[in-house]
């Protein structure tokens, strides 16, 4: 999944969006004006936890007109549990928000009522993890497929969270919440294994963390 590009990033609150132009939908007026200047050659980055105070951007819009389109956060300020399983969660419920929004039914006059069709749990793990490589330019990542670089999140699924599940597959998605990491791998390496981080004293990264947090909240106080 990508880590945003805020070197990069363009706000588009106020002049029109170039094609090729690479922004974050945090930032992002949310009305559908906006996305017929999007169009293929352009990225977004959508942070859905950071920005969900400004509002829902019209990414299913995007999508369909062609725009590169992926997940990141910038880490705790923008989403306070360093999750991005917790990001993509929230993107897809938020497409299905977005599209609800603009449902009325057909006894009022409307064409469709509710937004569960807006996006699929396969296309918004896409965008988190193909997407991110697109957007980014990357190569030769994003993909499980031969002469990729094997970069592989494996969860377990007999969570009880996920019996009622149709497809225990979109589990960690679908259901939300901290899926158990069975391993994960980078570049074929395993770097946790059940849960725990090869090589990685929690306990001291802890008080590491609490020292710095502490500095940052003397230096504002």
């Amino acid at each position: 999944m990508a880590r945003r590009p805020s070197s990069s990033a363009a706000n588009t609150t106020g002049s029109a969006t170039m094609s090729g132009s690479r922004i974050s939908s945090s930032s992002m007026h949310t009305r559908s004006r906006y996305s017929p200047r999007l169009g293929p050659g352009s990225r977004i980055v959508r942070n859905r936890t950071g920005g969900l105070g400004s509002g829902i951007a019209p990414v299913r819009q995007m999508a369909d007109a062609g725009v590169r389109v992926s997940s990141g956060v910038d880490g705790a300020a923008s989403n306070e549990a360093a999750d991005m399983i917790s990001e993509v969660h929230m993107a897809w419920l938020a497409l299905i928000a977005r599209r609800g929004m603009a449902a009325q039914p057909v006894y009022r006059g409307g064409t469709f009522e509710g937004g569960a069709d807006a996006a699929s749990v396969e296309e918004v793990v896409h965008w988190g993890t193909a997407g991110g490589a697109r957007v980014l330019g990357l190569e030769g990542v994003g993909r499980i497929a031969p002469g990729y670089s094997a970069d592989i999140a494996v969860y377990r699924l007999d969570d009880p969270r996920y019996f009622g599940l149709h497809d225990p597959a979109i589990g960690p998605v679908a259901s939300g919440g901290r899926p158990t990491v069975a391993a994960l791998f980078s570049a074929g390496r395993c770097v946790v294994k059940d849960d725990a981080v090869a090589n990685v004293d929690l306990g001291e990264l802890r008080r590491q963390a609490l020292a710095e947090v502490s500095g940052i909240l003397a230096e504002v106080a």
